[in-house]
């Protein structure tokens, strides 16, 4: 499990944004990464457990609407563990542009506490 969180505080580290989606129950039931290009592109990690991540890039995505994903396009996907599919949207080449956060200084800071928001 240290491994896989290594590689989450890996993901901040490069640029990705990390929020819990939680249940019903309030517990996290997956973890969200996400990386904005300028360019109009998004990489997202999502970790349903240690041995279940899933990862994509997809472009032309208005990034002033995440919500509304309509007309982007997929370019890229991998699913494995955590460390495997980490490791793979690490080693992605830029897409142009460099990346961008909204994010306050705060909500930075909480993101690196990748610790925090891990579930075995």
């Amino acid at each position: 499990m240290e491994a896989s969180t290594a590689e989450l505080q890996r993901l901040i580290d490069n640029g990705f944004e990390g929020a819990p989606i939680l249940d019903q129950e309030g517990y996290p039931a997956v973890l969200v990464y996400m990386r904005r290009w300028s360019s109009g592109t998004i990489d997202v990690v999502t970790v349903l457990g240690e041995r279940e991540a899933a990862a994509y890039r997809a472009s032309d995505v208005d990034p002033l609407r995440l919500d509304d994903l309509d007309g982007d396009i997929v370019r890229w996907r991998t699913v494995g563990t955590v460390r495997d599919v980490a490791a793979e949207v690490l080693e992605l080449p830029a897409p142009g542009g460099v990346p961008i956060s909204a994010q306050t200084a705060e909500l930075r800071a909480s993101a690196q506490r990748v610790g925090e928001l891990w579930t075995p």
